[in-house]
């Protein structure tokens, strides 16, 4: 039997992208702790059950089963759920709370696994609440946290925004090295008690 090695997993939660105006900062995420679901997540895969957030590919999203190569589906995590897996705080990979509010999404970045036939990450998608405007600054924020299970570290961990044409990628599993984020830290995640912020600024193109 070969050797599998336990894959990184990434915890993200928080996520801002906010709009430089005179008069105020606006936060154009919708639900951008995962506070909200619309069905209490119990098991692995169930990303979709977050109000405004996804799988990359967004048209293959199993929703009510497990499957360890399910094509890049992050697992949605949130105190109302009583499955071990996907429970704040205590869950299988990790002990800590969300760092706002009462949910947060489990993120696979790397995988070693020999049987894995859809690649080896999980992308994790949302809509803003309006379209960015050419020429004006943004910045985008988010937190993330590595499982406490990790074998390994990670960087390179970062943000690309686009306008909705990455929601027909198929495949999400795979590496998606073809977009360049606008928002990207290459320092190394190993924490896995404090809440790492990465942030940029960008000015949009439309």
């Amino acid at each position: 039997m070969p050797m599998r090695m336990k894959y990184l997993v990434s915890i993200i939660t928080c996520i801002c992208f906010l709009h430089f105006a005179s008069e105020a900062q606006i936060n154009l995420v919708l639900n951008p702790s995962f506070e909200h679901p619309s069905v209490c997540p119990d098991n692995d895969d169930e990303a979709k059950y977050c109000p405004h957030w996804m799988s990359l590919d967004s048209a293959w999203n199993p929703p009510d089963w497990v499957h360890e190569n399910s094509g890049g589906v992050p697992d949605y995590c949130h105190m109302c759920s009583s499955v071990y897996s996907e429970a704040i705080p205590n869950n299988s990979d990790f002990y800590h709370f969300a760092r706002t509010d009462s949910g947060l999404m489990r993120v696979r970045m790397y995988c070693t696994l020999s049987d894995s036939s859809f690649g080896a990450k999980d992308y994790l998608q949302g809509h803003l609440n309006q379209t960015l405007t050419a020429g004006s600054l943004y910045i985008a924020s988010f937190y993330v946290l590595a499982s406490r299970n990790n074998l390994l570290a990670v960087n390179n961990i970062g943000a690309y925004l686009d306008d909705g044409t990455i929601d027909s990628t198929h495949h999400g599993g795979w590496t998606q090295s073809q977009y360049r984020p606008q928002v990207l830290d290459t320092n190394v995640l190993s924490d896995t008690i404090h809440w790492v912020k990465v942030e940029d600024t960008f000015t949009a193109q439309g």
